[in-house]
């Protein structure tokens, strides 16, 4: 406990108020009676209750599995988190996504600072849309709880595309004698993640 004020002076019919504060160091229950001295001749006791706690969130789901994605398509996936302290705790995720997943496409909201009351569950969003192919790929991401960084959750995803490549994108056959016939072979490569039909039109 500590008080604003050691000793004051009043005045008759004067009045004055006095702040306590109260910085627990551990995670219990405390209880402390403070004695106030008038003129040395009498006294007067307060009992201050209080209860030391730690700020706790629970990520519900610590797994964001986006699986496969098309190119530009999107697809989202819901975290929860609920508020396990028995005061209301401060959560943000503010420049808390790497630059990495950032660059493959991936964003979440809400990101600023939100407070959460005790038993309190949020949602946060995470989408991904990626604009180009990509092998499989996995990252952590950490969470800010009353300033401090903790882990948060494992993202993971990949974007499967269609990719088709010639060997050679001219036949060329010079002169050919009337009435015969000359071939020549074209080798069509599928180099994407997924089967493909071929048409000539």
């Amino acid at each position: 406990l500590e008080i604003d004020v050691s000793s004051f002076v009043l005045q008759p019919n004067e009045k004055r108020d006095m702040r306590i504060s109260f910085m627990p160091r551990e995670a219990t229950s405390y209880s402390e009676t403070i004695v106030f001295s008038l003129n040395d001749l009498t006294s007067v006791s307060v009992t201050v209750n209080g209860e030391g706690t730690y700020p706790k969130v629970e990520v519900q789901n610590k797994l964001v599995r986006f699986g496969s994605a098309r190119v530009s398509e999107k697809k989202e996936v819901e975290v929860r988190v609920a508020c396990k302290s028995k005061v209301v705790t401060s959560f943000s995720l503010e420049n808390c996504l790497p630059p990495e997943l950032q660059r493959l496409g991936v964003s979440v909201h809400p990101e600023g600072l939100v407070y959460l009351k005790p038993k309190e569950v949020k949602s946060f969003f995470f989408t991904f849309r990626p604009n180009s192919r990509m092998r499989p790929f996995q990252n952590e991401m950490r969470m800010k709880v009353v300033g401090h960084d903790l882990p948060f959750v494992s993202i993971s995803g990949s974007c499967q595309g269609a990719e088709v490549h010639l060997d050679n994108k001219q036949a060329t056959f010079g002169p050919v004698v009337v009435g015969t016939r000359v071939s020549k072979r074209v080798t069509i490569m599928n180099t994407g993640d997924i089967g493909l039909d071929f048409t000539w039109n």
